[in-house]
Order: C-alpha cells, then sequence, then structure tokens
C-alpha cells in the first residue's frame, strides 16, 4: 500500500489552497495528487500500462526556529513553498506553530517540543516537529534573532500589538514590546521571534505572532523583490542543515502571495497528564492534517501502514471538511492529499474511488465512518495516493445526527499504546 478553528481561518487556508492549485489541476482528471507522497509501490505496480500516473510538484517547506540569548527555542514556523504555476510565480504559507506542542521527547520524557533542541541539537528538534506534525521538513534551522533579520529581509513591518510583549532578560520578565501601534525593523523583527518568558503562558504569546506575520502577509501583498543572501546565513550544520536551501526557498515563499495559519492550541492542565505543569499545549490532530495536505502535500508522511487518502470536498464548508478528515484519522487512515473543490457538483452520497481492486475493503470500512457511501474503481492513479473520498450530502447529515471525535496530536514514542481518545474533544 501507498502509503480548522474558527470557521474563517478554515475558508481562507482552503480558498488559498484551491486558488494556488487551480493552475495545476488536470481538467479532464478533476482531481490532483502528489509526487512525493509514496511511501511504498515497489511490486504493486500491475496497473501501470492501464491507468495514466498523474503527479504534482512538490511543496517544499522549511522550518524555522527563534532561539532567546540562552539557546531556548522561544518560536517555531512552518513556510510552505506553493507549487510554481506557468508564470514563475511562486508564494506560499505561514504556519505558525507552537513551541510547547504535547510531545515525547527524544529522552521519551512527555514534554514540550521545542525542549528537544536542548536534548539533541537541531536534528532532534526537526525530528521531533516532524513527529508531532506527521510532516518531513526539506531544510531546517535554529536562529538567533540577528540571523532571523537577515533570513526574513522584510522590515519594516507595521501593526498592532493587542497586548504587550512580555521577554525574560536576567531572568525577570521585561516588556519587550508595549501594546498598540507598532513598527518593526530588522533588529526588532529578531526581537519579536526570539522573545519568551516564563511568566506567561505561550497562549498569550501567539496571537502577536500570528498578528506579526499577517503584516508581512499584507506588505508581501502580490510578491515582495527580496532576496535572501546565503552567505549571511549560519554556515554551522548545527545550526542551518543547508543555507543555500533555506535562502532560495524563504525567497520564493516571499516572491508571492503569503498565506498565514495559526494551529489551534489547547492548554494541557490535567495533573494525571502534566504531572510537572509545563505549558504544555495539545493540538487538534485533524486540524494539523488538513492545513498541511493543503499546502504542503508533498512534506505529508503517512504514519500508519494503511491506505493514503485523498480527501476532496464539493460542500464549500471546511469545518466538515475538517469533521471528515478526524473521523478518517481515528479509523486509522492516512490522509495526505485535501482540497476544497465547491465548483464541482455535490453528490448525494459521499463516494469513495480506489485504484487498485485489492484496497477496496478497506477504502469500503474507511467510507463507512462518513455516514452513507458508493464506492468504485477509479479511472486514474495518483502518486502516493490509494483512495479518493468525495464527500456527499450524506456526510453533511452524518455530522448533523452525531459528533464527530477529533484525535488530538501527542507523538508517541517507540512500543507505546495509543492514547485513550474517548475523552478528546469533539468537532
Amino acid at each position: 500500500m501507498t502509503a480548522l478553528a474558527a470557521r474563517r481561518r478554515n475558508r481562507t487556508i482552503a480558498a488559498f489552497a484551491v486558488a494556488g492549485l487551480a493552475t495545476l489541476l488536470l481538467p479532464t482528471l478533476g482531481w490532483v495528487a502528489a509526487d512525493a507522497l509514496r511511501t511504498s509501490t515497489e511490486g504493486r505496480d500491475a496497473l501501470a500500462g492501464i491507468v495514466e500516473l498523474t503527479t504534482l510538484p512538490a511543496t517544499p517547506v522549511a522550518l524555522l526556529a527563534g532561539v532567546d540569548e540562552s539557546g531556548e527555542v522561544a518560536s517555531l514556523t512552518a513556510l510552505a513553498l506553493a507549487p510554481q504555476d506557468p508564470v514563475g510565480t511562486t508564494g506560499g504559507t505561514v504556519v505558525v506553530l507552537p513551541v510547547g506542542g504535547d510531545t515525547y521527547l527524544p529522552d521519551t520524557t512527555r514534554g514540550r517540543v521545542g525542549d528537544a533542541y536542548a536534548q539533541g541539537g537541531l536534528l532532534a528538534l526537526q525530528s521531533s516537529v516532524e513527529g508531532l506534525l506527521g510532516v518531513t521538513f526539506d531544510v531546517a534551522a535554529v536562529l538567533d534573532a540577528e540571523a532571523l533579520a537577515e533570513v526574513l529581509p522584510v522590515a519594516p513591518v507595521e501593526f498592532n500589538l493587542e497586548r504587550p510583549l512580555v521577554d525574560d532578560e536576567g531572568g525577570a520578565p521585561i516588556e519587550r514590546f508595549p501594546s498598540g501601534p507598532t513598527s518593526l525593523d530588522a533588529a526588532g523583527i529578531g526581537q519579536l521571534l526570539t522573545a519568551a518568558s516564563d511568566s506567561e503562558s505561550e497562549t498569550v504569546r501567539l496571537p502577536s505572532i500570528d498578528s506579526f506575520w499577517r503584516a508581512v502577509s499584507a506588505k508581501v501583498g502580490t510578491g515582495l523583490g527580496v532576496e535572501v543572501d546565503p552567505a549571511s546565513l549560519p554556515t554551522d550544520p548545527e545550526l542551518v542543515t543547508d543555507p543555500a536551501r533555506l535562502a532560495s526557498l524563504v525567497t520564493a515563499v516571499l516572491r508571492g502571495p503569503l498565506q498565514v495559519h495559526t494551529l489551534r492550541v489547547e492548554a494541557v492542565t490535567d495533573p494525571d497528564e502534566n504531572p510537572d505543569g509545563l505549558d504544555l499545549l495539545r493540538l487538534d490532530t485533524a486540524e494539523v492534517t488538513v492545513v498541511f495536505a493543503t499546502v504542503a502535500f508533498s512534506a505529508v508522511s503517512p504514519p500508519e501502514p494503511t491506505l493514503s487518502i485523498y480527501v476532496r470536498s464539493p460542500l464549500d464548508d471546511p469545518e466538515l471538511t475538517k469533521a471528515a478528515v478526524g473521523r478518517l484519522i481515528l479509523a486509522g487512515a492516512n490522509v495526505v492529499l485535501v482540497t476544497e473543490n465547491p465548483e464541482l457538483d455535490v453528490p448525494a452520497w459521499t463516494v469513495v474511488e480506489f485504484f487498485d481492486a485489492n484496497d477496496s475493503d478497506e477504502a469500503e470500512q474507511y467510507g463507512a465512518q462518513l455516514g452513507t457511501f458508493t464506492s468504485q474503481r477509479s479511472s486514474v492513479r495518483i502518486d502516493g495516493v490509494d483512495a479518493i473520498v468525495t464527500l456527499g450530502r450524506s456526510f453533511d447529515d452524518a455530522v448533523a445526527s452525531s459528533p464527530v471525535v477529533v484525535a488530538t496530536t501527542s507523538t508517541l514514542p517507540d512500543d507505546t499504546s495509543p492514547p485513550d481518545l474517548t475523552g478528546s474533544t469533539t468537532g
């Protein structure tokens, strides 16, 4: 086998994804797929020569970690490059990640994903964030304030801070930036992305980081003519895995429209789950999957040895799409590609299509999680995708009649049983 919070935010991310993929859609097929989502197709290519294989360009992703003067991770950001369109415009998506994301660290203790850096350096941090999100980064970097200013040549950035931004200096909290209208020069950008304080939860700071990136998006507009100089970046592989690659990717992301998504988080306050009282934040697995399977599909790493699913929705409601993805995840499926397709006719029943007849039983098991459905053999192959699920009106009815349980993200160490999800949030 080959292996979102508020509705407005979901519609924004989905609308961008559809727009970004529009020039890449194959009109005769009506759907798209990612070349790099393959897990294992060796020995299973009996369909070769019978059904045409569809692929899409890669959507590489960079991980930027901002570190403060003590070397602790203060911010995490993913930059996903949009598929290049025929005229060469790029752009992409910024995904603001929580440093306090709930995960298991390299030493197998449960903690904040950003703390992986202290345990094993850049590669440990990259691996831990990849495990938390279910994606693979093309390049990763841990950068101090000065280096962040070099890799993000977008100053000045003007926006409004709803509340003061607090930072720790000399072991005590200080007001790094006051609330109100704010204009950041290059140094200020670095300071913002490396500010953190033990005196407050990260949930207080994340809205300020979101506001900053949305201001950057507004400044970029349809494209910003800046170029990151790789010579200005650290050459130490413990700080940047590939300086030239990072400079090229960030330059391309800033060359076209830039969308922003800050992942929804929930504080882990149960003492049984968080006995040390850490500033631990739980992610919504369905939201994480929808975001990256929409804007960075080639970076998605299927976590299970099960079918890889492409979910497409003509229902024009990203909340329903997320609900479907949540159900499929709980059933053990790998959701590797997601698109909103309001231009398609809405089928009465959800349609499950599979490429290999050997996958029919498993594909239909997943279809059963989505209410009334019909299944059929697909007339196309998508590299890295085993089945296509097209949501129908029947799924809307299914959601209305029963709650949708959504898994929450907490990466497990090897040889650890999955947590009981009966207490998970409902979508």
